[in-house]
């Protein structure tokens, strides 16, 4: 389902499955038709197949938390099934998953619908305590959907849906949450489109009792724009607008070019917005800018947009990252000390876009982010180690150098 609208089928037959469209679905023109993901816009009769044994169609297996990472694995053991099998876990996970899809299943069919009540059977019966199945967001970091009320944040009852994503730290990285909070309210402050964040206690945040020996001592929480008062919003990241293989090939199998000019494309006014953010990514040395990290969203049904900033992490602050690249490469360079203007006017000139234009929004974009720095940097809660990175980044990459 995209909403209330019904757009094709999941069928499995043994260890494959397959998706196949809604006739009624697919024969709107384009332009009238809502977007299920790009990939079917080429063909929405097609049906697509699933790559892997026991998995679902690439652009369905993109929905779930990435195989081999915790949130994979929570969820996956929280029921009793193998992490590889994708298509009991989006069953499972149906009601909850990015975006506006929703995976049903048919009232008749009992072995499925049965699947989901296993987490409840196997805690007693107690429909309020399901956290392991609020981890059902795509990624790799530990993190639960969650509500905001009037005391705060909570893991919403299983009838209830969550408005907001909290993101926990781990043991290699203590300071994610911080670190997080601090690099998105820079970002805000420069003028980027984010969403509404919360850096929370975790002792305040209620239903996360039994993740104490995981939580640390803070979270990182951000509003789910995917999720309004009006309803949901459809969204799906590059990976699935480009059909990347799951795993590594958010970083393998694309560049910086293929996101910008598929922008240009379909979201010609968010192109300004997407340079910026580049930009900002470079100076704050987030080195895990990735596929799935940009996104599609629909807030009109049928026209993509570039969706509002996530993840973006001042990645570089941690020290076993200090010397890493780029995630992506941007017109044919990885390192960000090979980033500057003339770099940026060579992305124009592949992509098809104004160099000229372009020139003038990085350099606009360097400024305001110079000159939010210097504001954010001052609130007293940022992390020391946040600071230090920062300032000698801006002092030594070629992109700030110099700035006017």
């Amino acid at each position: 389902m995209l909403g209330s609208e019904k757009v094709g089928a999941l069928i499995r037959h043994g260890e494959h499955a397959r998706f196949e469209p809604s006739e009624e679905w697919a024969r709107k023109p384009a332009g009238e038709r809502p977007v299920l993901g790009q990939q079917f816009e080429e063909d929405p009769y097609a049906a697509h197949v699933g790559r892997n044994r026991m998995g679902v169609p690439l652009w369905f297996e993109h929905l779930l938390p990435e195989v081999d990472g915790p949130l994979r694995n929570a969820v996956a053991g929280a029921v009793d099934i193998s992490p590889a099998r994708g298509f009991p876990l989006l069953v499972l996970l149906g009601n909850d998953l990015p975006g506006n899809v929703i995976v049903r299943v048919p009232e008749e069919d009992i072995n499925f619908r049965t699947v989901a009540r296993r987490v409840r059977e196997s805690r007693g019966g107690v429909e309020d305590d399901a956290l392991p199945l609020r981890v059902s967001l795509a990624g790799v970091q530990f993190k639960i959907s969650a509500r905001l009320g009037k005391r705060g944040i909570a893991v919403p009852a299983w009838d209830e849906e969550g408005d907001w994503i909290v993101k926990f730290a781990d043991q290699a990285h203590k300071a994610l949450p911080k670190i997080e909070y601090w690099t998105m309210e820079w970002a805000r402050e420069a003028g980027l489109n984010v969403p509404r964040i919360r850096l929370e206690p975790t002792d305040s945040i209620e239903g996360i009792e039994h993740l104490t020996a995981i939580a640390g001592d803070f979270a990182f929480a951000i509003e789910r724009y995917d999720r309004t008062p009006e309803g949901r919003i459809h969204q799906e990241d590059f990976a699935q607008v480009l059909g990347l293989r799951t795993g590594d090939g958010k970083y393998r199998d694309v560049n910086i070019d293929s996101i910008v000019r598929v922008v240009a494309e379909l979201a010609p006014p968010d192109v300004d917005e997407l340079i910026s953010r580049i930009v900002f990514c470079v100076i704050a040395g987030n080195d895990d800018a990735h596929a799935k990290n940009w996104s599609l969203w629909y807030p009109d049904p049928t026209k993509p947009r570039l969706s509002p900033a996530y993840d973006l992490v001042s990645t570089l602050v941690f020290p076993q990252y200090k010397d890493n690249d780029m995630a992506l490469k941007l017109a044919g360079a990885r390192g960000f000390d090979e980033v500057d203007r003339p770099r940026f006017r060579k992305l124009a000139s592949a992509v098809g876009l104004d160099q000229e234009k372009v020139d003038h929004v990085v350099k606009a974009a360097v400024a305001a982010q110079l000159g939010a720095w210097e504001v954010t940097r001052e609130k007293g809660e940022i992390p020391a180690e946040m600071k230090e990175t920062i300032d000698c980044r801006i002092q030594r990459l070629r992109l700030t150098k110099g700035a006017d």
